[in-house]
């Protein structure tokens, strides 16, 4: 069993290894509805899942206009 991580801002080319997303939907999310929408570079994601004993897979297909699919599976002790 894992957690799936899907339609998340975790991108290749985000701007910072993490931070506040401030594109238009975000920000009218967080005035709105008072959301913290945040966004990740994905090799720094996958770091601190690694670091905390997780490891992280796309599924096959896991392609979508949307962001991207990650499942994080904790490793066998």
């Amino acid at each position: 069993m894992g957690v799936l991580f899907a339609a998340e801002a975790i991108t290749h080319d985000f701007p910072t290894l993490w931070g506040f997303r401030i594109d238009g939907e975000s920000l009218w999310t967080e005035g709105k509805c008072g959301w913290c929408e945040l966004g990740f570079q994905e090799t720094y994601f996958r770091d601190l899942l690694r670091r905390r004993g997780w490891t992280a897979k796309e599924p096959e297909r896991a392609e979508t206009p949307w962001g991207t699919i990650l499942i994080a599976e904790r490793c066998a002790a």
